[in-house]
């Protein structure tokens, strides 16, 4: 062990530098998140990991320096597609119609890594009559076929330097650069695969580490994501990769972090951003998570001695951790619910609850509904009226 990482001091993946400082540790968190399982067994036997998180005061990134690029294998049981929400729906539609009118996206070369089914692809080949490829290694064509369409083609591969020679004329990439342990060495592999030039872009999304940090999302802290970006950091890793930002957005009421980028130097910005604001809040965060874990712990425990049964509405991310941190009982939480038709009788990893549809808590009956995430609070609150579902509803 080198004399910085005995000082809880790291190297920082996005911009080299050393001197990146430990600020929190989580311990036995599963590997995966967002792969569910065929048996509760199979989902209570599932491989775990350590989260060290680090911040670097140079770029601003933060880091799981305890994060093991050997232990991820995405396949076709990852499932972390949010389409069944139509808030979430209407955000992605919006997305695409920003994107071709900003890029003048007509008849261009569209690639898309990590695309899952291809959604996002087909309203950029309808909009603008695109030639759309998707590459994403948990595709599974044969078994989770997606709607076909004349001008997009989906490869179940990773996308990388071996296909410098397709020259891409645009570029999307959406919450895949936050899994990537070299984020500089694959960006710059993107710079590489690209046409140049004036009309060429990029667009890239990623979750907002300072919406996690304000907020106390700490329910997406995941091993899954071994970055998480401030707008300063996601910033300096395009320019040292070779582009040059166009915008940095926080978008989707904050909680997502965009940056359109191009080859040209022609309108290239700086963030407005304070480094020291991320500074307070690392200082800030191990305290406040403590707390926050403290409160429903003391919730649970009250739960269970009334006998109050609750389900918690989202087996993504959000709600994977939240079980799996909280360790919740399942005497007081037997059950996830989920939109998505995919995780419908599977089973939640780390913890076992079983995932159900909207419509079986007519036979529930819970008396509380933890929503993980306050943006589909209005649409999560619709379906439990149609269902004629009492319960109260608590965003975690």
């Amino acid at each position: 062990m080198s004399t910085q990482e005995q000082n809880g001091m790291q190297d920082c993946p996005g911009c080299g530098q050393d001197g990146a400082r430990t600020f929190f540790i989580a311990e036995n968190v599963p590997v995966f998140c967002n792969v569910l399982w065929d048996s509760r067994e199979d989902a209570l036997n599932t491989d775990r990991a350590t989260i060290k998180l680090a911040h670097c005061s140079h770029c601003d990134l933060v880091f799981n320096a305890a994060f093991d690029p050997g232990k991820m294998a995405y396949s076709a049981q990852y499932e972390n597609s949010l389409d069944g929400s139509p808030r979430f729906r209407e955000y992605r539609g919006q997305l695409a119609d920003r994107l071709v009118a900003d890029f003048k996206l007509k008849e261009k070369r569209i690639v898309e890594i990590g695309c899952g089914r291809g959604d996002f692809l087909r309203l950029l080949a309808d909009l603008g009559g695109n030639e759309c490829v998707g590459y994403d290694p948990s595709f599974d064509a044969e078994n989770d076929p997606p709607p076909s369409h004349p001008n997009v083609t989906i490869r179940s591969e990773d996308y990388g330097p071996r296909h410098r020679g397709f020259d891409a004329e645009f570029v999307c990439c959406r919450h895949v650069l936050e899994h990537i342990n070299e984020p500089f060495g694959f960006v710059r592999s993107v710079h590489g695969t690209i046409k140049g030039g004036s009309t060429t872009a990029v667009y890239f999304e990623v979750p907002n580490a300072l919406y996690t940090l304000k907020h106390l999302g700490i329910w997406d802290l995941i091993y899954e994501h071994c970055l998480y970006f401030t707008p300063a950091a996601l910033d300096a890793l395009f320019r040292r990769a070779g582009f040059h930002p166009i915008r940095v957005d926080s978008v989707y009421d904050g909680q997502f972090l965009s940056i359109d980028a191009t080859t040209d130097l022609e309108g290239s910005i700086s963030p407005e951003v304070s480094l020291s604001e991320t500074d307070r809040l690392v200082s800030e965060f191990n305290s406040a998570y403590e707390s926050k874990v403290a409160h429903w712990r003391k919730q649970f425990a009250e739960w269970a001695n009334a006998g109050t049964r609750a389900v918690i509405w989202g087996a993504g991310s959000k709600g994977v951790t939240f079980l799996n941190v909280m360790n919740a009982p399942s005497d007081v939480i037997a059950h996830a619910v989920d939109v998505n038709p995919r995780k419908h009788g599977r089973f939640v990893t780390g913890t076992g609850q079983q995932i159900v549809q909207p419509s079986e808590l007519k036979d529930l009956r819970p008396d509380k509904v933890l929503i993980m995430n306050a943006i589909y609070k209005s649409e999560i609150e619709s379906q439990l009226a149609d269902l004629k579902i009492a319960a109260e509803v608590l965003v975690v």
